[in-house]
């Protein structure tokens, strides 16, 4: 017999401590999830088990040894059963059958599902008299925020319809508590986010509609912009907001206008139009999204309005250089020459450029206003990199006076310079006539001959 109680000791002691970590663990957790049964439960394990606990006061120390495989299996089947009936949990899927979901369905279809539950059951001894469920959301970019919340009283189940029409495509926890006790959950909903495909600009409109996308203007013709786009994958009421914001020159954006707009789901067409307060050269960005839907793909469209139709029928035909090159940087400044460069300049019938420049002759600062009679301005343009460009293109400047103490509107001069493929950098110098430029309010207009050019506009005063 004393034997067999050492075969036997080992093995006892460490089922013993195996237990006594098990049910330490199990009364940690039901304090924190207030499953009271379950505490009481392991609790009465952990005393029973524990060496030279209460139970050695009252059955032998041999006796309890052999007897531990049998206190441990019962006991450790009693803190089961109570846990099963006090533990807290909620599952999501397409169709409860009698209050409650058979598996959790960690993957929605939100273009195959017309609705879906979250069903939570509750431990019995639950104090709380209402059960509350949130989702929460988390975006491509990593950002969590909770875009639904819904309360019901307590049962032993309570089940959740989820507005799947009104939740963006992407994951979530629900997360359900009633009281001290708490539960989550991770889902997925899957399916095309809702976008407006199609997008498509115009000046005016053909049958209620633009017929096609315009994206070359001739300035001050048009005082709006219509905005024409298909839905698709909207699956609710979803909010639209329509910007349009005017770029005169590089580092510089102003917000014209905003309007907003309403897409329902089966909507087979949106459309809408944008006052504009001018409609001068320079690029437009028209971007549409949704304040509400944070899934909503925003679409951009850009155009850009020239200052005459030659400009735009050749970028219109294609007849231009296809390069992607674009003016990256822009100033304009008063230019201050020796008497021999301007006695140059003046000899020159084109009256135009400086084309052998260095860093002195580059524009220190970019101003838009000078005093009257100053007698040489210079724009210091650069032009971005294009490493796949191996022609020769043109850069074209126009010069105009738009109004002054006689009114209306004069051009100038025009030049059109070509640049080698290794030209970073310009500067244009223009002399004004004798006594200098006089007061009013002047532009010039900067951009490259090719398919894809972007203008670029800068208004001055002369006072």
């Amino acid at each position: 017999m004393e034997f067999l109680n050492k075969r036997v000791s080992f093995p006892l002691r460490l089922l013993q401590w195996t237990a006594l970590v098990v049910t330490g663990g199990a009364f940690f957790l039901a304090v924190t999830q207030g499953a009271v049964l379950l505490a009481i439960a392991a609790s009465l394990i952990f005393l029973a088990l524990y060496p030279r606990s209460l139970g050695a006061q009252f059955v032998p120390q041999q006796r309890l040894r052999f007897r531990t495989p049998v206190l441990m299996v019962g006991l450790t089947l009693f803190m089961v059963g109570c846990g099963l009936g006090s533990g807290a949990s909620v599952a999501v899927c397409q169709s409860p059958v009698d209050g409650q979901c058979a598996d959790h369905e960690s993957t929605l279809d939100a273009g195959q599902l017309q609705t879906a539950y979250a069903v939570a059951e509750l431990p019995s001894d639950v104090d709380a008299s209402e059960a509350v469920l949130e989702l929460n959301y988390t975006s491509e970019g990593g950002e969590s925020e909770v875009v639904y919340t819904a309360s019901q009283a307590v049962g032993e189940t309570v089940q959740f319809e989820l507005p799947l029409n009104d939740l963006p495509i992407g994951k979530y926890t629900a997360k359900m508590s009633a009281g001290d006790t708490s539960t989550e959950e991770d889902f997925e909903l899957t399916g095309d986010p809702p976008r407006l495909n199609e997008l498509a600009l115009c000046g005016e409109l053909d049958q209620s509609t633009c017929a096609t996308n315009y994206t070359l203007y001739l300035a001050d013709v048009f005082n709006k912009v219509y905005v024409s786009a298909q839905p698709q994958h909207v699956r609710s009421e979803t909010p639209i907001e329509v910007a349009v914001n005017y770029s005169p020159h590089p580092g510089v954006t102003e917000l014209l206008n905003t309007v907003s707009g309403v897409v329902q789901a089966g909507d087979s067409a949106f459309i809408t139009e944008v006052p504009l307060p001018s409609f001068k050269v320079g690029t437009y960005d028209v971007t549409i999204t949704s304040p509400k839907a944070k899934d909503f793909l925003t679409q951009t469209e850009t155009f850009t309005v020239w200052h005459n139709n030659e400009a735009i029928s050749e970028r219109a035909e294609g007849t231009l250089s296809d390069a992607t090159t674009q003016i990256s940087d822009f100033k304009l400044c008063e230019q201050e020459l020796s008497s021999e460069e301007l006695t140059e300049i003046e000899a020159d019938p084109d009256n135009d450029e400086i084309t052998d420049i260095d860093d002195s002759d580059r524009c220190p600062a970019d101003n838009t206003t000078f005093a009257s009679g100053v007698q040489t301005l210079a724009v210091d343009v650069g032009i971005g990199a294009d490493f796949a460009r191996e022609e020769i293109i043109d850069l074209t400047f126009v010069w105009r006076y738009l109004q002054g103490p006689g009114g209306g509107e004069q051009e100038l001069h025009t030049k059109t310079i070509p640049l080698e493929p290794d030209l970073s950098t310009f500067v244009y110098t223009l002399t004004g006539p004798d006594g200098g430029y006089p007061a009013g309010t002047y532009e010039v207009l900067v951009y490259l001959e090719t398919d894809t050019s972007q203008p670029i506009r800068r208004e001055f005063v002369v006072q």
